[in-house]
């Protein structure tokens, strides 16, 4: 946990995910930290910029998937194409209201297609 490293980092917590869940799958959790600070164990990564498709969703963390469907039909809609890794900021969490309280801001690295 990094409360227990010693490395100062900012919130919120971050949470990236492939494009296509399945029911095992390689996920990341991850905080913002000042720029060169590292610690043995721990990987640090730069995630690129760009251009982003973005909700926030208010409520428990079950209906995330009704969020995710809004969002993946208005990138379509779009003609976008979304990339990999969707990100999850945990903007309030378990440990600081009830569960329909809770704020998650989805983003999705977009593309515009090439029709």
């Amino acid at each position: 946990m990094l409360g227990k490293t010693g490395i100062a980092w900012e919130p919120p917590l971050w949470g990236l995910y492939p494009l296509d869940l399945e029911e095992r799958m390689e996920v990341a959790i991850g905080a913002q930290t000042p720029q060169g600070e590292g610690m043995p164990g721990l990987e640090f990564e730069v995630l690129p910029g760009g251009l982003v498709a973005e909700t926030l969703h208010i409520g428990s963390y079950g209906q995330l998937p009704l969020a995710y469907n809004a969002l993946f039909a208005a990138i379509h809609e779009r003609g976008l194409r979304p990339q990999a890794p969707v990100r999850e900021a945990y903007l309030v969490g378990l440990a600081e209201a009830p569960q329909e309280e809770l704020m998650t801001r989805l983003i999705i690295p977009i593309q515009e297609s090439m029709a």
